[in-house]
């Protein structure tokens, strides 16, 4: 799973990488990994950063609503995670 940070030219401002192992963990805990990500990714930005967004990877494929397909699969059940309601920060 990676989080990139994209200034407001489209280049790379900050990212990170971790590796996903299908076999351990359930998707809350996983869900929860990638938005510690994405708080690691932005608190390792500069001050007074400009982005233009975060991107997320995920292992699956991902709908417009921000729905993973097929990663709930591989961690035992299920085949949708709604990963972008699950990442919303406050």
């Amino acid at each position: 799973m990676s989080v990139v940070a994209i200034d407001l030219l489209g280049r790379v401002a900050e990212t990170r990488t971790v590796a996903y192992e299908p076999a351990s963990g359930d998707v809350k805990t996983r869900i929860a990994a990638l938005a510690a990500l994405v708080r690691r990714v932005i608190k390792r930005l500069p001050r007074g950063q400009l982005v233009q967004g975060i991107c997320v990877t995920v292992p699956g494929l991902v709908d417009r609503d921000g729905v993973v397909f097929a990663l709930l699969r591989r961690v035992g059940g299920g085949t949708r995670c709604p990963c972008k309601a699950c990442l919303a920060l406050d």
